[in-house]
């Protein structure tokens, strides 16, 4: 998770509408934390214990097809009756001859079909997509059953821990401030159909620009009448939960 932070923050929110938003931030927040560690970045959280997982080591069509070329024993041996985490790109999304759903992985030459059951699933990739899969019984051409990684991990995911980190201060101070940077409007057009698209990830990490106009406008509102009072010291608390956050 990589941000250009600055030290600051506000943790008020003045309707039901703005506090949704500020909410949905912060699970977006935290499913790009999970997103960072499960390809292994830097994350702030320890996922490995949250979900008690470790991520998977991902291969590509290519991979498998060169490990089948060069020792189709070997390849037997690792794929056959194995789940293996996969990365590819979707060429298109079909129906095989007998009604199954897969997703054409085909890459230079290299022809994958990745057959999938989740409906929903298939239904939301695209052409051009990049996915992360988790796939069971690979051949050189093919995955009997392919299932969403990320999802498949993050379902481990007790409900418990995610509201021990969705009470975490520093994450609410951070996402209190970039609730502020973005219009309702934007946010609405941006995230209303999905908070977990690169589209609406990328409209409230952008937001980050606007921060230092955010930060002095709460200073001013929180600390222009007195720098003793406690609105100012609320503000200063919620600086330090940001910083805290962000270093640990």
């Amino acid at each position: 998770m990589k941000y250009l932070l600055i030290p600051t923050l506000l943790l008020i929110t003045s309707s039901l509408a703005f506090a949704n938003k500020e909410e949905s931030i912060k699970n977006i927040i935290i499913y790009d934390d999970f997103t960072t560690w499960i390809d292994s970045g830097d994350a702030l959280f320890d996922w490995e214990k949250i979900v008690k997982s470790s991520p998977k080591k991902a291969v590509t069509i290519n991979k498998i097809k060169n490990d089948f070329a060069g020792n189709e024993v070997a390849a037997n041996r690792d794929y056959a009756n194995q789940w293996v985490r996969l990365k590819g790109t979707v060429k298109n999304v079909k129906l095989d001859k007998d009604g199954k759903m897969y997703a054409d992985l085909t890459e230079n030459y290299v022809n994958f079909k990745a057959y999938i059951s989740d409906s929903e699933f298939a239904a939301s990739l695209q052409p051009n997509q990049k996915v992360d899969m988790y796939c069971f019984n690979a051949t050189a051409s093919s995955a009997t059953q392919c299932i969403n990684y990320q999802s498949s991990i993050w379902e481990k995911a007790s409900e418990a821990n995610l509201s021990e980190i969705r009470a975490n201060k520093g994450i609410s101070s951070f996402s209190s401030i970039l609730s502020k940077a973005i219009t309702d409007n934007t946010f609405n057009e941006s995230c209303s159909k999905n908070i977990y698209s690169s589209i609406c990830k990328n409209t409230v990490m952008s937001s980050e620009n606007d921060f230092e106009k955010v930060i002095e406008k709460e200073f001013k509102k929180s600390c222009g009448k007195s720098k003793e009072s406690e609105t100012c010291k609320d503000f200063k608390e919620s600086i330090m939960d940001l910083e805290k956050f962000i270093t640990k």
